[in-house]
């Protein structure tokens, strides 16, 4: 494997003697082989590490721009309730002034960017209504007993829920079905 190592018997203090030079051959031999094995090892072990290491931070850098605006999400769903209450609050009629009319299509415009830029980010609407409570996903605010509904279904949306992608911007506070009390 590595050779015949050539050792002088002299220097070793023997004197021809064929079978103990052999022996610290193999020996030498041995150990070196040994020695290799280990750094072989080792470099495979650090050559894995790193490869590790260049998944983690692509992985990571993959997550860092994909959820680099979760803390902006999370603060401008406040302002996208806000632009609904007030569609809501003063809905767009014929007998209305034509400034106001004006004034509400330009916040119903206001409301239809907003969505679009949550869509073009991967930011969505926790669907609730009519669905299975999900602690993960909902914020039970009551219980209601309720015979047309199953227990568990959410029976009233309080405020709408966001996420991002797969993490949650907010939970939906809903009310929540629960069996009639005999």
């Amino acid at each position: 494997m590595l050779g015949v190592l050539s050792v002088d018997n002299e220097k070793l203090g023997q004197t021809g003697d064929e079978p103990q030079t052999e022996e610290l051959v193999d020996q030498i031999e041995d150990d070196l082989t040994i020695q290799l094995e280990e750094m072989k090892n080792n470099w495979l072990r650090a050559m894995a590490d790193l490869e590790n290491l260049r998944r983690r931070a692509t992985r990571e850098k993959e997550d860092a721009l994909k959820y680099g605006a979760v803390a902006f999400a999370r603060d401008i769903v406040g302002t996208v309730d806000n632009v609904q209450r007030a569609l809501e609050s003063c809905p767009l009629t014929d007998d209305l002034p034509a400034h106001i009319q004006a004034l509400i299509k330009g916040v119903e415009m206001i409301g239809k960017e907003i969505s679009s830029v949550f869509e073009r980010h991967g930011v969505k609407k926790v669907a609730s209504m009519g669905e299975t409570f999900d602690p993960n996903l909902h914020q039970a605010i009551f219980e209601a007993e309720s015979t047309d509904q199953q227990p568990g279904t959410v029976t009233q949306v309080l405020q709408d829920g966001y996420v991002m992608y797969d993490r949650l911007l907010r939970p939906a506070m809903v009310g929540v079905a629960k069996a009639p009390s005999s």
